[in-house]
């Protein structure tokens, strides 16, 4: 995640704060029909999303992640 959140980082400096990670979730009548490696990748993502979150964190103070992506400066 660290390298992707620097790629993103290389386009523009506060591009990782106006990209923002979708949750792919099992509903209605999918649910019954995941198979244990759909089920596994869904873990997966959690995964991603924590790991995200954490770079995000560690990049970015409070108060620039507490703005609405609009808001976000030019320059971090």
């Amino acid at each position: 995640m660290t390298d992707f959140v620097d790629r993103l980082q290389e386009i523009h400096p506060t591009l990782p704060l106006r990209t923002v990670p979708l949750r792919i979730e099992a509903f209605g009548v999918v649910r019954p029909r995941l198979r244990p490696e759909h089920r596994h990748a869904l873990e997966i993502q959690d995964r991603a999303i924590r790991a995200w979150n954490h770079e995000i964190e560690r990049r970015f103070d409070a108060p620039t992640r507490a703005l609405a992506m609009p808001d976000v400066p030019p320059k971090a």
